[in-house]
C-alpha cells in the first residue's frame, strides 16, 4: 500500500503595530512661546495673560492628546503583540496528528508500527492491514517480497510475515502456496485469501464439495475439499447461485443437511455454516429459525428456539 501521510500545513498570521511617536521638541516650543509672550509692556500684560493662558491650555491639551495617543497606540501595539503569539501558539496546536514521525527526528519505525508509506518503516514494508486505518510496518507487503512462500498477515505478531505457504497461510498467488495448493478466497468476493486445497476455478474430486473450513473464526481457514454429509454444526458449507441470482447455502455438506448464511464485513460477503435450519418452516412448531453467526469472536451456527 501506497498512502502519503497526512501533513498538516499552518501557517500562523503575525500582526504587527505601527507605534505613532510624539514629535521631539513640542514641549521646549509651549515654555518658548508663554516666556516671550510674558516680556511684553504693562498695557499687553492682560491681552498677554489671556494670550499665555490659551496658549498654555492650548499646549496642554495637545500634549494631553498626543500623551493618550501614544498611550493607545501602546497598548493596541501591545495587544497585537499578544495577538499575535497567542495566534502563533494556537496554530501550532491545530492540524493533524501524524502517527508515525517522518519529520527525521523519530526515523524509520519497526515492525508492527502504523505507517502510510514505506519509507515509515526500517523494513521498508508498509502492508494493509484487516480493518479502518493504514498500513503497518511489516516484513513484506506481497508474496514476491519473500524469497519463497507467502505473505501473510499474523494476528500475533500483529503484522505482515514471510511463511511457507503451507495450508490456511494466507496468500496473493498460487506461486507462493506450497505443492498443489491454489491461492483462494476464504469466501465471497472480498474475503481473505488463504493457500487452500480447492477453489472456485479449482474444483475437488468428485464427490467432495470444495467448502471453507475455518480454524476458530472468520478469517483463519482456507477452502477444502469435504465429503458430503459430514461437516458439523458450526462448519463451513458451500454458498452458490440458486439460478435466479440469488445466493443460498448448499447443505449437501452438512450432516444436519442445512447450510444457513451469515453476513460478514458489513454485508458485503454470505458465508455458509452448517446449521440446524434455515428457515422458520425448518423447526418445530411454535419455533423459529435465527441465522448463523460469524466474527473474529468465533462461529455460531442458525438454531431453531
Amino acid at each position: 500500500m501506497r498512502r502519503r501521510p497526512l501533513v498538516p500545513f499552518i501557517v500562523a498570521f503575525t500582526l504587527g503595530g505601527c507605534v505613532a511617536r510624539t514629535p521631539e521638541g513640542s514641549e521646549g516650543s509651549s515654555s518658548s512661546s508663554s516666556s516671550s509672550t510674558g516680556t511684553g509692556s504693562t498695557g499687553a500684560e492682560g491681552s498677554s495673560g489671556v494670550t499665555t493662558t490659551a496658549t498654555t491650555t492650548a499646549t496642554t491639551a495637545a500634549s494631553t492628546s498626543t500623551t493618550t495617543a501614544s498611550s493607545a497606540t501602546t497598548d493596541a501595539t501591545d495587544t497585537a503583540a499578544t495577538g499575535s503569539s497567542d495566534s502563533a501558539a494556537d496554530a501550532g496546536t491545530m492540524g493533524f496528528i501524524n502517527p508515525v514521525d517522518t519529520s527525521g527526528t523519530g526515523g524509520p519505525q519497526p515492525n508492527g508500527a502504523e505507517c502510510f508509506v514505506p519509507d515509515d518503516c526500517e523494513s521498508g514494508f508498509c502492508r494493509d492491514a484487516p480493518g479502518p486505518g493504514g498500513g503497518v510496518c511489516s516484513e513484506c507487503e506481497m508474496d514476491a517480497d519473500c524469497g519463497m512462500g507467502t505473505c501473510s498477515f499474523d494476528f500475533a505478531t500483529g503484522y505482515a510475515i514471510c511463511t511457507a505457504g503451507e495450508l490456511g497461510d494466507g496468500c496473493d498467488s498460487d506461486r507462493g502456496c506450497a505443492g498443489p495448493l491454489v491461492c483462494a478466497r476464504l469466501f465471497g468476493d472480498s474475503g481473505p485469501h488463504r493457500c487452500s486445497e480447492c477453489s472456485d476455478t479449482t474444483a475437488c474430486t468428485e464427490p467432495q464439495l470444495c467448502a471453507p473450513v475455518f480454524e476458530g473464526n472468520a478469517f483463519s481457514g482456507y477452502r477444502g475439499c469435504v465429503d458430503p454429509g459430514t461437516v458439523e454444526l458450526g462448519g463451513g458449507c458451500p454458498v452458490v447461485d440458486d439460478g435466479m441470482g440469488n445466493l443460498v447455502g448448499d447443505g449437501t455438506a452438512c450432516l444436519s443437511g442445512f447450510c444457513g448464511l451469515a453476513s460478514v464485513m458489513m454485508g458485503n460477503a454470505a458465508v455458509g455454516i452448517c446449521s440446524d435450519c434455515v428457515v422458520d418452516g425448518d423447526c418445530p412448531d411454535g419455533q423459529s429459525c435465527s441465522a448463523p453467526q460469524l466474527s473474529m469472536m468465533g462461529i455460531t451456527p442458525g438454531s431453531c428456539g
